[in-house]
């Protein structure tokens, strides 16, 4: 294992916390979900900013990154929200 000896104490669970810390990144996190009215018409975009998102980057290394992505939809009837 890239030239480290891969029984020796430190470095023989590697996998296992390596599998553990990409399922605790990548798992959804709980959030709560409203709707409300959208009463008095408005046509303007909803924005929701700083929502939190993880992936791994698109190469071999697999690098995790947490991020925070903006997003704008129009409004309907009822609007969603989300909360953290």
């Amino acid at each position: 294992m890239l030239g480290l000896n891969g029984g020796s104490e430190h470095t023989r669970r590697t996998a296992q916390r390596m599998v553990a810390s990409y399922r605790d990144l990548l798992s959804p996190k709980p959030f709560d979900a409203t709707t409300f009215a959208n009463d008095e018409g408005h046509h303007d975009l909803v924005i929701s900013r700083s929502v939190p998102f993880a992936s791994l980057c698109n190469d071999r290394l697999l690098l995790p990154q947490q991020r925070a992505a903006r997003t704008g939809s129009p409004p309907s009837t009822l609007a969603a929200a989300h909360r953290r």
